[in-house]
């Protein structure tokens, strides 16, 4: 069965695309770090076409999660065990969160408290890291 996207949502894809591709595209956000935000794209398109405020408000949570994602990707530097570097561990992890909390929710094309608070925590709870990470860091030198 085939089903026709109306031309709103077809517009929202493409805009949710564009913000994905220029995070791709951007030289300063490392591969790794790449691949693991691109595992939300289609999770960040379902939000996006639930919630019209999606795109009308700058610090909606799950364009908030997608910003610190690529910021702390920003001032990550490559390793060579992924396994053992504690910011990509924790964006993996909150990208793991992010993914299975909408999978076990059957209804999530529709706009959810419990959806939008794990977003806000889950970019609150990256802010901490990446801050945490960039403290020890300069520490180290």
């Amino acid at each position: 069965m085939v089903i026709a996207l109306d031309r709103h949502s077809s517009d929202i894809i493409n805009l949710v695309t564009l913000l994905y591709e220029a995070i791709w595209q951007d030289p300063s956000v490392p591969i790794p770090i790449k691949e693991l935000i691109g595992r939300t794209q289609i999770t960040i398109i379902k939000v996006a076409l639930a919630d019209v405020g999606f795109f009308n408000n700058e610090n909606h949570p799950a364009r908030a999660i997608l910003n610190e994602f690529a910021s702390a990707g920003i001032g990550w530097t490559e390793v060579e065990s992924l396994t053992k570097d504690p910011l990509y561990q924790k964006i993996q992890e909150l990208v793991e969160i992010i993914l299975s909390d909408l999978k076990q929710d059957n209804e999530h094309l529709k706009p959810q408290s419990k959806t939008i608070a794990w977003m806000t925590f889950t970019s609150s709870s990256l802010k901490k890291s990446r801050n945490a990470f960039l403290v020890g860091k300069s520490t180290l030198s």
